[in-house]
């Protein structure tokens, strides 16, 4: 490769180190003003909401081989704060990255899929890891549980619930996929559902 290329990719790894500093500090204020909301909620959409988190993760999902399985209704509108909502996926998906990759998961995959209905939308994240070990998955949500002993900081899946609990009137599950228990795209691995009501007051 010549130095020219080698340039350019440095500065397009710069530029995204820099939105995502840029989004942590943003994120930072945000959560500052979570009990204090003086912000309006505004409509967004739900796709452009997810490829938002999925190019923040860009570098290290291409760096790992990981394939991402697309399947979100494009029409899907919803009501809220819309960067709240990207970093509960930037935090599923990169603890989906983390498993992926620490497990050495053959042919490691990434889906993410919405069903709607009359009343609410599930949007689900799912991999092919190993699953979340069984004596932490009912206290997940919890503040500072951390699957990750050294470097996680406890707050993301607790931040994430209430983000979609108290800001989205919404829920957020997980369950592991098994052989008697299949998700749809493999036996094993973690599956996120969060369901949103299409109507909030």
């Amino acid at each position: 490769e010549t130095k020219e290329e080698d340039k350019q990719f440095l500065d397009k790894q710069f530029a995204k180190v820099e939105d995502m500093l840029d989004e942590q500090n943003k994120l930072i204020s945000d959560l500052r003003n979570f009990f204090h909301p003086d912000k309006n909620k505004e409509s967004f959409n739900l796709l452009e909401c997810v490829n938002g988190a999925l190019s923040m993760l860009d570098g290290i999902i291409h760096k790992n081989s990981i394939d991402i399985k697309l399947d979100i209704d494009s029409s899907i509108e919803l009501i809220g704060f819309e960067r709240e909502l990207k970093h509960v996926f930037i935090n599923l998906i990169k603890n989906a990255v983390d498993e992926l990759v620490e497990s050495n998961i053959q042919s490691p995959l990434i889906s993410l899929s919405s069903t709607s209905t009359n009343n609410d939308i599930s949007i689900e994240i799912q991999d092919n890891g190993n699953g979340i070990p069984e004596e932490l998955l009912p206290t997940i949500f919890e503040a500072y549980v951390s699957t990750k002993a050294l470097n996680g900081t406890g707050l993301g899946l607790y931040m994430g619930k209430l983000v979609i609990e108290e800001h989205f009137s919404g829920t957020i599950g997980v369950r592991n996929c098994s052989e008697f228990n299949p998700c749809p795209h493999s036996l094993s691995g973690a599956y996120f559902t969060i369901l949103i009501p299409t109507a909030q007051d």
